[in-house]
């Protein structure tokens, strides 16, 4: 599958040859049928009541866990938002925002969370927790991580930066060490997602200057070279895909 989704303010994109070429699916605002209206219509707060809530990521396995971030901590729930309750409090509580969550594919007991203090990892399904090395140590705000389905190398996007900063960081060693990866960024590049496609390992940004990613990119790509997609929303930033 070669499809990407991307959404801005104006409409949303979908393309099927990983960033070549893009189709306007829908303008803004987007609709739905009557009875799912009625359904997003209803809407109830669970929690967690920790914060702003900053990321969200389910349990790849199990259905009933999820994890979320908050600008003052990270929460877990493992009865479908029933019941929250802290994760790791003494290492999570009060670190400020938790922006990024993700599973490594190959092992859903390896976590990584990006908060405002860098990056931590967790080996054992988020029972013990490690802060490994600063990807920039002029600034640690972590807005973005995915994990390389084919071989686990990590990407890492800081945030909070002013234009002179490198923002792009991989690691070929679960987060040891980090290698930058910013060039052909750009000086005006702010990263507010990333992802990776799951067949092909390839990665996309988005950003304020649209979508970003590597067309030529193998399995293996370490994020060294970006290039700006011939996205149809190139005059506008890119919320998420």
């Amino acid at each position: 599958n070669n499809s990407v989704v991307l959404s801005n303010q104006e409409a949303g994109y979908l393309t099927n040859d990983q960033g070549f070429r893009f189709e306007l699916k829908q303008e803004a605002p987007i609709t739905f049928p009557e009875a799912r209206q009625r359904e997003l219509d209803t809407w109830e707060m669970i929690g967690p009541y920790g914060g702003d809530i900053l990321s969200i990521t389910p349990h790849p396995q199990t259905a009933d866990t999820i994890y979320a971030g908050t600008t003052n901590s990270l929460y877990i729930t493992t009865d479908r938002g029933e019941n929250w309750s802290l994760v790791a409090a003494s290492t999570f509580e009060g670190i400020g925002d938790v922006g990024a969550i993700t599973f490594d594919p190959s092992n859903s007991n390896t976590l990584y969370v990006g908060t405002a203090l860098g990056v931590y990892k967790s080996t054992d399904g988020g029972a013990a927790w490690t802060a490994l090395p600063h990807p920039n140590s002029s600034f640690k705000k972590v807005v973005a991580i995915v994990v390389n389905p084919y071989n686990s190398h990590v990407y890492c996007m800081i945030g909070g930066y002013s234009n002179q900063y490198d923002r792009f960081y991989y690691s070929e060693n679960g987060g040891q060490t980090w290698i930058n990866g910013s060039t052909n960024l750009g000086n005006q590049f702010a990263c507010v997602s990333m992802a990776i496609h799951p067949l092909s390992g390839k990665l996309y940004a988005a950003s304020q200057l649209g979508m970003m990613g590597a067309p030529n990119a193998v399995a293996s790509w370490d994020g060294s070279t970006w290039t700006h997609l011939s996205s149809p929303t190139a005059s506008y930033p890119v919320n998420d895909m």
